[in-house]
């Protein structure tokens, strides 16, 4: 009886040093699962971040969008002032008429919802160009 009694507290030792690398295991898993914890919480900031940003751009690429169109507008506006007060020095009242004409046009498309758009800009912009190079024309 007396030979079993090392062997009992061997074992004692053991389940007991078991025990005590369970527990270390356990607290690193609970430290472990802390740290992905956090790691998530700022994986999900971070997101709402870039969706943040995103929208934002979207918002600016929209504004720059408007700013163009409003820009290609004003451009037109000009060249048919400027075609008007040609026309007019020339006596071509013709001519200073269709463009005024032209000229209310550019307001009523500005005042639609989609505005002026490049493809109607270059058009006028191509109209004023070749109306400019012909001597006295009255067609539009």
């Amino acid at each position: 009886m007396h030979g079993r009694r090392p062997a009992l507290q061997n074992r004692e030792k053991n389940i007991n040093k078991n025990r005590g690398r369970r527990e270390r295991l356990v607290e690193e898993l609970k430290t472990d699962m802390e740290e992905i914890g956090e790691g998530q919480e700022r994986i999900k900031e971070t997101r709402q971040k870039c969706e943040e940003i995103e929208s934002e751009r979207q918002k600016l690429k929209q504004q720059s969008m408007n700013i163009s169109k409003q820009s290609d507008c004003n451009v037109i506006r000009v060249n048919l002032m400027l075609s008007i007060l040609e026309a007019r020095q020339d006596n071509s009242f013709v001519q200073a008429d269709e463009r005024t004409q032209l000229l209310r046009l550019t307001y009523l498309y500005h005042g639609s919802a989609g505005g002026v758009t490049r493809a109607s800009a270059n058009s006028i912009h191509t109209f004023l160009t070749i109306e400019k190079d012909k001597p006295d024309s009255l067609a539009l």
